[in-house]
């Protein structure tokens, strides 16, 4: 119906304006700007019934799907353009351009909440698109900016669905800070960047991998360099169930081995140069890693790989450089004595350690007490650190190794220092899963290999990271052969028992831990510390009565 409506119109100021049509032809003077309407010269006639083509979707299959990666007031809502003509800026129909909300039309805009947060008047112009349902095309004005003259176009009924797209912070920043955006961004769907790893989710990825390799020009790659580059995608997600949807991170990966394949002379990209070109990239970002091993090599970090000591454990920790993260061992230091100060936490007390890494201490005093407090008081005094350590240190992936070195001091059992220990503990001694396993192995497996292996080194995890692990070559290689050893436990009492070589124990019916296991030297030293503490207590305040 509008569109007849404006074709009356148009016939009908045809007729009205006959005569411009019959002198089309003969030359005028001084031809105007176009859209004036008092003598209309052949020229100012073409423009006024010129047509502009707001938007073209006939070549858009199915529903018009729109990314806008710049998201400005005119990018975004359109705009009234202007031209210059002897110092005059004029304007008409034909000037008028589309923005993304209008080329989107009967379809979907997709726009990143981090681009719109830039252009607060594209926001502001959104909202009141979104609200009216009308799309409107309006120049932006700024405080008490002078308005020009200028056309206002028909408004637009709005029919395209906006998609915002970012993170959980930006949406709860939103969320609570702008109580519209409730109202008119009704759905909400998390995304994940990973799918299951499956035969068919497989085929998937190596079909977009062979897209990228068509689409950026980049050398064939074998059978063996798409396995590894599947590898990869599992590798990423530290899961190897899972495989990545980054794709944009082995785009980078495979680039660069297409282009390390061409300096070889090779018209193919294998797995040996994919694997060359991955080393490149870990090589140009490790700087601070090679750092940190060459004062392990020069023994200035103390920490050992072989041998035994009593009270003594290695931990391993993970550190953060960017986006660049490596694993180094620790060593965790533990004293006990008789008193009642209980368990002292030296980094908390130094003000180096995060409330998560509190709990699990505060955890492993819990599980003192449910295994050895049932038939006397757990009395005792200590400290546990992490030696040569200077900065803060947060999380509970060192509890169990830390119960370890506790355990060991209160037996006196040695515990063997060729083993690292990483897995948090809750109250009944079962080991659970931590972040970062790979990383972890590899380093202490990097620290041992420059040592020289001596064949019984290797790192305890917990049972359910077994599935994380991802690890290097080297490191599969040396655990194929017996050089390195990972061992996946499920409590405390099987690391204590591969740590210290001894059986930890369990409590008979009589309430006794059997003779000779760990968890029997234990009990008698907490037994010997409490009667040493009363009998102490009760000579203190008899030597203080007047």
């Amino acid at each position: 119906q509008d569109t007849l409506e404006f074709l009356r119109a148009v016939r009908q100021d045809i007729i009205e304006n006959y005569e411009a049509f019959l002198a089309a032809k003969e030359p005028q003077p001084a031809p105007g700007h176009p859209g004036q309407d008092q003598g209309l010269t052949g020229e100012d006639l073409l423009a006024r019934y010129e047509v502009n083509l707001f938007v073209d979707n006939a070549k858009t299959e199915g529903a018009p799907v729109v990314i806008e990666d710049h998201p400005s007031h005119h990018n975004l809502l359109g705009c009234v353009e202007r031209e210059s003509d002897f110092g005059a800026l004029y304007t008409d129909h034909t000037l008028i351009k589309a923005g993304s909300i209008h080329k989107a039309l009967g379809g979907f805009l997709i726009l990143r909440i981090d681009d719109l947060a830039h252009g607060a008047q594209a926001w502001e112009g959104l909202l009141r698109t979104l609200r009216s349902g009308l799309c409107r095309i309006e120049d932006p004005t700024e405080g008490e900016q002078v308005r020009t003259r200028t056309i206002e176009p028909q408004p637009l009924p709005l029919t395209a669905k906006v998609i915002l797209v970012g993170t959980d912070e930006a949406y709860e920043l939103l969320l609570y800070g702008d109580e519209r955006f409730q109202k008119l961004f009704k759905l909400k769907a998390h995304l994940q960047d990973h799918i299951p790893r499956t035969p068919e989710n497989e085929l998937k990825l190596i079909g977009l991998l062979g897209r990228i390799i068509a689409e950026g020009g980049l050398r064939p790659f074998l059978r063996d360099a798409l396995a590894a580059l599947v590898e990869q995608a599992s590798t990423l997600c530290e899961d190897q169930s899972k495989l990545t949807l980054r794709l944009p991170l082995l785009r980078e990966l495979m680039c660069e081995a297409s282009a390390l394949a061409g300096i070889r002379g090779r018209d193919t990209v294998d797995a040996v140069v994919l694997r060359q070109a991955r080393d490149a990239r870990q090589f140009r970002a490790n700087l601070l890693e090679e750092e940190y091993l060459a004062e392990y090599d020069r023994e200035m970090i103390k920490v050992a790989t072989s041998g035994s000591a009593t009270g003594r454990a290695n931990g391993l920790s993970v550190r953060m450089y960017g986006d660049f993260a490596f694993g180094l061992p620790h060593q965790i230091a533990c004293t006990v004595g008789v008193g009642h100060g209980g368990i002292l936490d030296l980094e908390r007390e130094a003000e180096l350690g995060g409330p998560i890494h509190t709990k699990g201490m505060m955890i492993l005093k819990s599980y003192l007490v449910s295994q050895f407090a049932q038939d006397k008081p757990v009395v005792l005094t200590g400290s546990l650190c992490f030696e040569q350590s200077y900065a803060e240190v947060e999380g509970d992936s060192a509890s169990g190794a830390e119960l370890a070195a506790l355990l060991s001091a209160l037996s006196g059992a040695p515990i063997d220092l060729g083993l690292a220990f990483t897995g948090a503990v809750n109250s009944s001694g079962m080991i659970m899963a931590v972040g970062g396993v790979n990383e972890k192995i590899e380093g202490f497996f990097e620290v041992c290999r420059r040592r020289g292996l001596t064949g019984s080194q290797g790192v305890l995890l917990p049972r359910d990271n077994v599935v994380n692990l991802m690890l290097k070559e080297e490191v599969v290689e040396a655990v194929a052969q017996g050089r390195f050893h990972i061992h996946p436990i499920d409590c405390i009492e099987q690391a204590m028992e591969i740590l210290t070589g001894r059986p930890a124990g369990q409590r008979g019916p009589d309430g006794a831990y059997p003779e000779g296991s760990l968890f029997k030297l234990v009990d008698e030293r907490l037994a010997s510390l409490a009667t040493l503490a009363a009998r102490w207590s009760r000579g203190h305040t008899l030597n203080c009565e007047p």
